[in-house]
This record gives structure tokens, C-alpha cells and sequence, in this order.
């Protein structure tokens, strides 16, 4: 069987319409209307899957009622960070470029190479949408056997969307899970460190919008699923200043989103956005894809690649190169650059239902509750490439968190004791 996708992208202009589809849902959802994502949902790409997912339409009380989430005024229990409760820092490259992700195809020699890398901090968060851009790019050939570099997320999503269509695929890999950059995501669905606005054009902003939405839906899909590890959560965005840079991807695609008094004074900060959001654990979600991987008859090959003529050698005419911060070296794109990131997880509290990502004086932070253990974060060393844990950075994360966590417990019992006076008979 050959693999061969003649309309699995609709044409320019219509990919065109829909990158304005998305952009008409970002307006009519900040006047209060819904008719532009309905738009956008009417429009099936890929094999009939839908392009967008459309929760703004379901509204935020649709959310809380069908994944039981609490409501935004519902008390946050604090996160107990204490050293005792660590389980362990982890440290990886997320592979950036200014002018954004590729996904493109050229000729080796008599090989197809098919690049899907350069993804950044949103690796995850973009993981299916560019799977199916990275077939599309596929689509002049046939063939019926293919390789992928690279066992991240970006390479099992690719690998998973191949093998569902029929082609015999193989993964090549240094590491594979539990070994990966993926592994280090915390990974909450929302892109971020992905490209400089004024670097990219409204083509790679089309590009950027399907993959985003089109993953939002797999993943809205998927939520719920505690095979999976993707939930929703209340989500908090502390800053100092008013507003927020406009979402390329939709603000349809934040249910509830509003700045929020109430939660600026819980967090003790001067503004305060919160929304719903999903969350993945990836110590869940990336075994779960390499299972799913074997069950459709995929291989994991453990192989390193230093030159191009290693990948010239295999027996597959079509490569997809999924390699990640790896595709600068292998393709000597010098474009691509390492932005390192480190999180340490803290054994788990079921109570913590919330996330929040704050940047302050003292640098980002983000939290991001998993099933069985809390990430906590913030590390964004540009250009760095040590994989060792820094410890200053650690200890400098931590105490940021102690000290939100420490607000919290104060707003938590100030609460409850303006509710018990509330309530007294004098």
C-alpha cells in the first residue's frame, strides 16, 4: 500500500480562509459574538477531521459542568513547597527559531527529507496540527515505507499520524521516552516561545493557527481521559501590567477568559487574567503515544545521526526529520536555537486543580498541577546548552513559589474568616 495524499490540505486559498476564519474568531470573541467559530468549525480539512475546536461556543459554565471543574472564585489550595516533598529536576533544549517552525520538503539526493522541527517551547501544544502539515508536505510522494528522526512528541505524533494511514514506519532515536526533551515539557496547552511577531508573515501565521487549533481539538478531545494525563484546570495569568499580547491562535480558545479582580487580590498582583485550560502530563501521554506506536506495528530503533550521510544510508525513501534543537546540527540549520528550560516536580495534591504563570521582578514562573506530582518552572536560559541542573536557578524558582504558595494561604484564611464574621449573630 502507498501512501498518497491528494487532498489532505485544501488549496492555498482555502488554507488562506481559514487562517482568516480564525482571525474573524478572535474579533467576534472579543465583541461577545460566536458566529465567526462556528465558521471556522464548519471547515474540514484533512481527511474530514475538524480544524478548530470551538469551546467558546460551549462557554466557560459548559466546561466547569462537563469536566467538574471548580469555579474561578473557588478557593486555591496552596502548593507545599518543601524540599522533602521533590522528586526530581529535570533539564532540557527547547529548539527555537525567530522565524518559527518549519515544515517543508526537499530532495537528498534520491531520499525525501520532510522537516517538522524548530517548535520551541510549544512542542507539545503544536504536536498534532504540524503532524498533519508535515503530511501534507508529504503529499506529492508515494510511498509506503518512512523514518523519523527523533522519539519526542513532535516524532510520535508524526510517526502515529503515518501509521493510521497505512505506512510501515520506523523511528530512529538517540533517546526515547522517559529520556526525552518532551519529557521535561510541563506542558500546558498554550503556545508560547514559538516565534518573534515581527520576523514571521501572515503565510507562517496561517500555518502556525491550523497546527495550533487543530491540536486544541485532538487534545479537547482527549480530555478527561485518565489514560491519557490531559485535563482541564483553572488557570491564572499574574502580571504588573494591564492586557496582554493578542492570541494568533483565538481567544476562542481560552473559555472564561477574563481579567479578574477578585483573583489579582488572592494572588496579591497588580492584574490577573484566568481562564480555562488544558494541561498534559507527559509522564502519561508519552508512553501511552509509543504504545499506541507499537500496536499499529511502528519500530523504535535506538541510532544517533552525525552527518547527513547516516541518513542517506537507510533503507526508507522518505525521512521525516522530527529531530528537534538535533536538526541544527544534522541539517546545519543555524537558525535554530536552544532555549533551556528546568523543572522540578514535587510529589503530587490532588487539591491543586489551578495552574498560574507569573512574571514578576524576580523572573517567570509557571505551575502546573499533574496527577501525581506538581511542575514547577521558570527557567528560560537563551542559548544555553548545559543539561545539568542549576541550582540557583532552582532555589530561585522555589522560593518564588513558596512565596505565592505563602500568599495564597493568607488570602485562603482571610477568606474564611470574612465569611465566618459574615455569618455571626451579634
Amino acid at each position: 500500500m502507498s501512501f498518497r495524499f491528494i487532498r489532505l490540505l485544501p488549496n492555498a486559498e482555502a488554507f488562506a480562509q481559514y487562517g482568516e476564519g480564525s482571525r474573524k474568531a478572535n474579533n467576534d470573541q472579543r465583541s461577545g459574538e460566536t458566529g465567526g467559530a462556528s465558521k471556522v468549525r464548519r471547515r474540514e480539512v484533512l481527511g474530514g477531521a475538524a480544524a478548530a475546536a470551538c469551546v467558546a461556543g460551549k462557554g466557560a459554565m459548559a466546561i466547569e459542568q462537563s469536566y467538574g471543574l471548580e469555579a474561578f472564585d473557588a478557593p486555591l489550595a496552596p502548593v507545599k513547597v518543601e524540599a522533602s516533598r521533590e522528586i526530581e529536576t529535570l533539564v532540557g533544549l527547547r529548539p527555537y527559531r525567530d522565524e518559527g517552525f518549519v515544515v517543508s520538503a526537499e530532495k537528498l539526493g534520491a531520499k525525501t527529507i520532510v522537516h517538522n522541527y524548530g517548535h520551541g517551547g510549544s512542542g507539545v501544544t503544536l504536536s498534532w496540527g504540524s503532524a498533519r502539515l508535515a503530511l501534507a508536505a508529504a503529499a506529492p510522494f508515494s510511498f509506503s515505507r518512512a523514518a523519523i528522526i527523533g522519539a519526542g512528541v513532535i516524532g510520535l505524533t508524526t510517526a502515529l499520524s503515518l501509521a493510521h494511514n497505512g505506512v510501515a514506519v520506523t523511528i530512529y532515536a538517540a533517546e526515547a521516552s522517559p529520556h526525552t526533551t518532551s519529557n521535561v515539557a510541563a506542558a500546558l496547552w498554550q503556545p508560547t516561545t514559538v516565534f518573534r511577531p515581527d520576523r514571521v508573515g501572515g503565510a507562517f501565521l496561517d500555518q502556525f493557527r491550523f497546527a495550533a487549533r487543530v491540536s486544541h481539538e485532538v487534545f479537547r478531545r482527549e480530555a478527561g481521559d485518565p489514560a491519557r494525563g490531559v485535563r482541564w484546570i483553572r488557570m491564572f495569568d499574574l502580571s504588573d501590567a494591564p492586557g496582554r499580547p493578542q492570541r494568533a491562535e483565538g481567544d476562542d480558545l481560552y473559555p472564561g477568559a477574563a481579567f479578574d479582580a477578585q483573583s489579582a487580590r488572592r494572588f496579591n498582583v497588580p492584574y490577573a487574567e484566568r481562564y480555562y485550560a488544558m494541561v498534559i502530563d507527559m509522564s502519561v501521554y508519552l508512553p501511552t503515544l509509543m504504545r499506541e506506536f507499537d500496536m499499529a506495528g511502528g519500530r523504535i530503533v535506538g541510532r544517533r545521526f552525525s552527518s547527513l550521510e547516516d541518513l542517506v544510508a537507510l533503507d526508507e525513501g522518505v525521512i521525516f526529520n522530527c529531530a528537534g534543537y538535533g536538526a541544527r546540527a544534522l541539517f546545519g540549520d543555524e537558525s535554530l536555537r536552544p532555549v533551556r528550560g528546568q523543572i522540578t516536580l514535587l510529589k503530587g495534591q490532588p487539591k491543586v486543580d489551578y495552574g498560574y504563570v507569573r512574571d514578576g521582578p524576580s523572573g517567570l514562573l509557571y505551575m502546573f498541577p499533574r496527577a501525581g506530582a506538581i511542575a514547577l518552572g521558570g527557567s528560560m536560559g537563551w542559548g544555553e546548552t548545559s543539561l545539568a541542573v542549576n541550582e540557583s536557578d532552582k532555589r530561585r524558582m522555589l522560593d518564588g513559589h513558596a512565596a505565592i504558595a505563602a500568599r495564597l494561604a493568607e488570602a485562603g484564611t482571610t477568606a474564611s474568616s470574612d465569611k465566618s464574621a459574615s455569618g455571626s449573630i451579634l
